[in-house]
């Protein structure tokens, strides 16, 4: 008996799903978001049909909308057509809660089937334009296989950030972009141009950096050389005037520093003076000739001292290094008159000659 029961039931299930079968010759329409299939024999003007879509291999199938439980032998997609660019389609029969399995259209949503296709591009940057070509490897060949020669192209082209202009209408697929602004970025978008008509949508931008020529960069690179050279001999020249004018004042800072009495208070430890042991000869005439100069501006601005003072003077009114060096002078003239050479040497800023006796 439970053969009986599971022959019948087989031989059934084989009759209703030969007798229901799927859409076939699913097809998309040559120039048109429109998917097409032919009904079986089998159904009946009360069957319905489903499409569903899916973008990628891994992607969900999901429902086409308007194309769900529709009496149509055809599926108008233009309103999503925008997204449904490399789609693939598929449509099954529904009857009477009966479904038939689902048949897939060999063909996916192509340039020709969406009217926001964009051209892929590549361009190539030299100095001062730039190479605009379509990649037919990347691009999609169902425009020109279906229209050829009325598929034509138009070029945008700006500076980054700015507004796009146009190149050319009606370009080729081969374009030269010039002349450019050396070593700023152009970026260029192309769109496709069908029977003098914009279609689809313009391609993302493509930018690139306008490169100098060979012989600019090296012009470059001599004006640098020349600048930096410039500011160098500059710099030299003004260290040069400022230490002419000024060498004596930079002496008087480069002299040991002496710190008062009461500074030392603030310091936690004792604190030595870094005076050096023996100063040289050049120091001690520096400080006996500045002090004379120091000493002679003195007298001058309170009126003391007159025309026919003398150097004699001066050393008489002098105490300390001053007098010792007047004493030097004095033996040195000595000392010269036994050797024979006689008369005084006039000592430039000390205020003694030939003509002002020493004693």
């Amino acid at each position: 008996m439970k053969i009986i029961g599971f022959c019948i039931f087989y031989v059934a299930s084989t009759v209703l799903c030969r007798a229901w079968q799927p859409p076939h010759n699913v097809r998309l329409s040559r120039n048109e978001a429109v998917l097409r299939w032919d009904t079986h024999a089998s159904h009946t003007h009360t069957a319905t049909y489903t499409v569903q879509y899916r973008i990628g291999e891994d992607g969900l199938w999901t429902d086409m909308s308007g194309c769900v439980n529709t009496l149509e032998k055809q599926c108008d997609f233009s309103v999503m057509a925008t997204g449904l660019y490399g789609a693939t389609l598929r449509v099954r029969a529904e009857q009477d809660n009966i479904t038939s399995p689902w048949e897939q259209c060999n063909q996916k949503v192509k340039c020709v089937h969406t009217r926001s296709c964009a051209p892929k591009v590549d361009v190539i940057a030299s100095p001062g334009y730039l190479s605009v070509q379509m990649d037919f490897n990347r691009s999609d060949h169902s425009l020109q296989n279906e229209y050829g020669g009325h598929l034509s192209y138009t070029l945008l082209y700006g500076r980054e950030g700015e507004k796009m202009k146009v190149f050319c209408v009606g370009c080729g697929p081969a374009v030269r972009v010039e002349p450019l602004p050396v070593g700023e970025r152009v970026c260029v978008q192309v769109q496709y141009r069908l029977y003098s008509k914009p279609h689809g949508t313009p391609s993302d931008p493509e930018c690139r950096l306008i490169p100098q020529s060979e012989r600019g960069r090296e012009l470059s690179m001599v004006a640098m050389l020349a600048a930096v050279f410039s500011v160098l001999v500059g710099l030299s020249v003004g260290c040069y005037c400022f230490i002419s004018r000024y060498h004596t004042h930079i002496k008087d800072f480069m002299r040991p520093v002496t710190l008062p009495e009461h500074f030392t208070e603030f310091f936690p430890g004792p604190f030595v003076q870094q005076t050096p042991a023996n100063p040289s000869p050049e120091w001690q005439s520096h400080d006996v000739i500045s002090g004379m100069e120091e000493k002679l501006g003195e007298e001058e601005e309170d009126g003391e001292r007159t025309n026919g003072s003398t150097g004699l003077d001066w050393c008489q009114r002098t105490s300390g290094s001053g007098l010792d060096w007047c004493q030097t002078l004095v033996d040195e003239e000595e000392r010269r008159e036994g050797e024979g050479e006689g008369g005084y040497r006039d000592y430039e800023g000390s205020g003694f000659n030939s003509d002002t006796p020493l004693i």
